[in-house]
């Protein structure tokens, strides 16, 4: 999956609440776009690169090492 789209997955699943934020990102909000707003937030502050590593650190994988450049639908070489 590239990054975009294992982007808009994460952040459908974690508006929703069917998947368990990752370290660092804790969600007060209970409905999907208040939550998705709060979640965003959080993800500005933390960095995208580091948000997509700790989701798929969650899920035992790896991210290609190139997401560290990746910005919010740029990769900056």
């Amino acid at each position: 999956m590239k990054v975009p789209e294992y982007y808009m997955t994460l952040l459908q699943e974690l508006s929703e609440g069917t998947r368990k934020p990752p370290e660092g990102i804790s969600l007060s909000q209970q409905e999907p776009l208040p939550r998705a707003i709060e979640l965003q937030q959080q993800i500005q502050g933390m960095g995208l690169p580091e948000f997509l590593r700790r989701c798929a650190a969650q899920d035992g994988t790896e991210l290609d090492e190139r997401v560290q450049h990746y910005k919010y639908g740029l990769l900056n070489a």
